[in-house]
């Protein structure tokens, strides 16, 4: 039986996050809005701003939708708890509705 996961503001790090990406496709961007717990403790506890920072440097170029879960990753076997916490997820186009929302200057994605 899979235990679940602890909550962080009352969000469930079962399911994904979602987050509106806008990057210049060499690395350099920023999150637009982000919801879910995986995106939003990076953002909100750890403190991460820069998509280099947040391992989402990858994005193409223009606005992204990420979806996906940040993962552990422990380090060598000298010092498996040097380790850190991956992005898993991939980046998609926003979808017609998410575009209106997007250039209304209002979050496309519900938490």
């Amino acid at each position: 039986m899979k235990e679940k996961r602890e909550t962080w503001n009352g969000l469930s790090f079962d399911e994904p996050s979602k987050g509106i990406i806008a990057s210049n496709g060499a690395g350099q961007g920023c999150v637009l809005w982000a919801v879910g717990a995986h995106l939003r403790f990076e953002l909100e506890e750890v403190g991460l701003t820069m998509l280099g920072d947040l391992g989402l440097d990858d994005a193409p170029l223009g606005i992204s939708v990420w979806e996906g879960k940040y993962i552990w990753q422990p380090g060598n076997w000298e010092h498996p708890l040097d380790g850190d916490m991956v992005p898993c997820g991939t980046f998609r186009s926003p979808t017609e509705e998410e575009w209106t929302a997007i250039r209304a200057g209002r979050c496309p994605l519900e938490e």
